[in-house]
């Protein structure tokens, strides 16, 4: 696929260099609602009082606690104004998938009116990786669906740099990606770049724990000499997952995995195709209730 890229329109000098990046003024600082719940999910002994205290210190987030509260998804039958009520409505795990996804939208904020799409849907498609990588993980010996949903969210670290800090860059991998019908990581290799080290490189500067930063830099590359390869495999999984129905929805023709790296993920998760197909049903009635509730 690659061999039909006009590389002659690619730009004479590297979008980004080592210099650049090593620049730690040009590097965004992990948000600190990540920091704390990072911290939260690390601990067993954390509580929805721990949550509750760090949703209270971001008045933007409060008012989306108490909002998705009352939202009609939750059905909630009075109204609920206090974040106490409303984390308790919600439970420990969706307050601090709620703050996960907060965090990602203040990297990706940048004031800039011309990335507001690009980032939504960057933000949007990290969401749904989470949301799948967190049904494939449940139940599975040695993973647990929390931590799945945030390597999801986080898998795409990279891209998520690319889009806050080197728009220009993002925007040639998009143009070229839209024009010749190729993947997001064909466009990146014809232009010198890998959003997989990208993240890879701030997960690093962000001391981020190692499942983590293994997933960000290697879930379009898993294999069993990963030291978290069943986690890395989930995200990998649920990318193409999410990948698909974005694809169906845009109606646009879906890439196909590599067969021998598919199989061997879904022997690492301890999934078969018929197990995975149950999966992404119920990712799928998840998606448009979540659609329907706005």
């Amino acid at each position: 696929m690659v061999n039909y890229i006009n590389l002659a329109a690619a730009p004479k000098r590297p979008l980004i260099n080592q210099e650049l990046l090593r620049d730690a003024d040009s590097l965004p600082v992990l948000p600190w609602l990540w920091q704390q719940v990072l911290g939260c999910l690390d601990n067993r002994w954390s509580s929805l009082s721990d949550l509750e205290a760090i949703v209270r210190q971001d008045q933007s987030l409060s008012s989306r606690i108490i909002g998705a509260a009352n939202s009609s998804f939750y059905g909630s039958a009075r109204q609920i104004t206090t974040v106490s009520r409303a984390s308790a409505m919600l439970g420990l795990e969706e307050v601090r998938r709620l703050c996960l996804v907060a965090g990602l939208g203040q990297l990706l904020d940048t004031g800039d009116a011309s990335q507001v799409q690009q980032s939504e849907h960057l933000w949007r498609h990290c969401l749904e990786v989470g949301q799948v990588a967190a049904l494939l993980a449940r139940g599975r010996r040695g993973l647990d669906g929390e931590s799945a949903f945030t390597a999801g969210v986080l898998h795409d670290l990279g891209q998520v740099l690319l889009a806050a800090r080197f728009p220009r860059a993002y925007r040639v991998v998009s143009q070229l990606q839209e024009r010749q019908g190729i993947g997001w990581v064909e466009a990146e290799e014809a232009l010198g770049l890998d959003h997989q080290e990208l993240g890879l490189y701030l997960a690093e500067h962000w001391n981020l724990p190692p499942m983590l930063t293994e997933v960000i830099g290697r879930h379009h590359q898993p294999n069993a000499g990963l030291a978290h390869f069943p986690m890395v495999a989930v995200v990998y999984l649920a990318d193409w997952v999410a990948r698909e129905e974005e694809d169906l929805e845009a109606g646009r023709p879906s890439a196909q995995p590599e067969e021998e790296t598919w199989a061997a993920c879904l022997a690492a998760v301890g999934l078969d195709q018929p197990g995975l197909e149950s999966c992404r049903r119920r990712y799928q009635a998840n998606r448009r209730s979540r659609q329907q509730a706005g």
